[in-house]
């Protein structure tokens, strides 16, 4: 789902950043976005689940975005409860506890991509301005809010941050805490940085991290084929109207 039109966050393993941030979408374009996928897919009479990802920051735009969510929970809206919303964020952790505090009901996932602050500041380098340990604090505070269990969302670059080492330090920081880890392995854009992680790679590294974390499962990417996976939101056409 768009937030924002272009993203201003240039994560370097996501072609969603090769083109400029454009604007913020109001909470009716957002809202737009999923009444026609839901009339497309014949589903206008049934709950469905909706993750605020995609192209743009979510907490960049927290104003329109609580509003879409506020009437999604509506009665007289979708009628969703917050177990079917889930905002995504790569960071801002005043705006996670702000969204704790505030009335739209949702869950939280955080994309981490890194266990630790150095490597997130090669991959995500505006990100990563916030260090890993305010975004653990800002999480935690989101589940005592009385909210979901947390979402950390790691994105699998192979020989990137899929070293044992790694697997050993993303288990830390997630043993013993209301969190949930979710393995993404990297879907290559046009200009595909790095190489596609194997089968084999990223059964190594759950195999590693599941000892240590309360839960790990791996997300199976759907869209590859027409550049809509997770990370390849930008086309051509938007790349080309810049000029």
């Amino acid at each position: 789902m768009y937030i924002q039109v272009g993203c201003p966050l240039d994560c370097v393993f996501c072609e969603t950043a090769k083109g400029k941030f454009r604007r913020n979408l109001t909470a009716g374009e957002i809202l737009d976005q999923i009444c026609e996928l839901k009339r497309a897919a014949g589903l206008e009479h049934k709950k469905i689940n909706i993750v605020f990802m995609g192209m743009g920051e979510p907490l960049l735009n927290f104003a329109e975005v609580a509003r879409a969510i506020r009437t999604l929970n509506n009665p007289l809206g979708l009628n969703l409860g917050g177990k079917r919303i889930t905002v995504s964020t790569s960071s801002f952790p005043d705006r996670i506890r702000a969204l704790a505090d505030s009335d739209a009901q949702c869950s939280l996932a955080v994309s981490l991509n890194a266990p630790n602050d150095e490597l997130r500041s090669e991959l995500m380098p505006k990100a990563a301005r916030f260090a890993i340990a305010e975004l653990i604090s800002a999480a935690r505070y989101f589940v005592r809010s009385g909210r979901r269990r947390v979402t950390l969302e790691y994105v699998l670059l192979s020989g990137i941050n899929t070293s044992n080492a790694h697997a050993d330090a993303l288990a830390r920081i997630a043993r013993g805490q209301p969190f949930k880890i979710n393995l993404i392995p990297y879907n290559a854009g046009r200009t595909s940085p790095f190489p596609p992680v194997s089968d084999a790679e990223i059964d190594r590294f759950v195999r590693r991290v599941m000892p240590g974390a309360p839960t790990v499962t791996v997300r199976r990417s759907r869209g590859t084929d027409i550049d809509a996976a997770c990370g390849q939101l930008w086309t051509k056409s938007l790349l080309e109207s810049k000029t």
